[in-house]
């Protein structure tokens, strides 16, 4: 299945959050990747920074996601909220 990407957000924590446009992933911690589900975001999240850019921490929501059987993808109308140009830019990058 593939589902795009409605949002990109950095928290107020530093956590990187990726809000699928209709999927759930409510039992994504069963994959053992530190990635993260926050219901009532409906994002996918990254715990806060610790070695891993970013860049690095896009690419292992989406792998998580992949494990769950859904390819996620972004596109022209995903959202980017709390986010410098530079980080945007290697963001889409990771994930081309």
């Amino acid at each position: 299945m593939q589902d795009g990407i409605a949002k990109i957000e950095i928290d107020a924590d530093g956590r990187l959050h990726v809000v699928p446009a209709s999927c759930n992933f409510p039992l994504i911690y069963r994959e053992a990747m530190d990635v993260h589900w926050d219901g009532e975001r409906r994002s996918l999240h990254s715990p806060q920074p610790r070695e891993w850019p970013y860049f690095r921490w896009l690419q292992q929501i989406i792998a998580a996601a992949r494990e769950q059987g859904v390819s996620l993808h972004l596109s022209e109308s995903t959202e980017w909220l709390n986010i410098e140009p530079r980080v945007v830019a290697e963001l889409r990058r990771a994930v081309e």
